[in-house]
């Protein structure tokens, strides 16, 4: 049985490949996310803006990951092929019966707005 940890890192892992489908299957249908660019409340909303994400991904370089209780948050270094280049990101995730019901990201979203990336 994963732990909430391992589903928290799993999502993170899948989308960063481009493996939509397999993050998908971590998440609930309401999954909620909100971070400084966007704010999604289905699961599918906030994976198909991830599906535009994962095309500039280089890799994901995993930093720390803090449990307490239900809550995960994961922090990374997401390195791009783009003018963004890295930047470092904090994911506070909540874990519901063994899959994601929301997520909160923080970062710096100044660059991703000059690159073209979100509203």
């Amino acid at each position: 049985m994963p732990t909430d940890a391992d589903i928290a890192e799993g999502f993170l892992s899948a989308w960063a490949r481009g493996d939509i489908d397999a993050a998908r299957a971590l998440c609930h249908d309401d999954l909620h996310f909100i971070g400084p660019i966007e704010e999604w409340h289905s699961a599918d909303e906030h994976l198909a803006a991830l599906k535009g994400v994962a095309q500039v991904v280089e890799r994901v370089d995993l930093r720390r990951t803090f449990v307490d209780g239900r809550d995960v948050m994961v922090v990374y270094d997401l390195v791009t092929d783009t003018p963004v280049g890295t930047s470092r990101i904090a994911e506070w995730k909540t874990v519901r019966d063994g899959r994601i019901a929301e997520i909160r990201a923080y970062f710096d979203s100044h660059p991703w707005r000059a690159a073209g990336f979100g509203g």
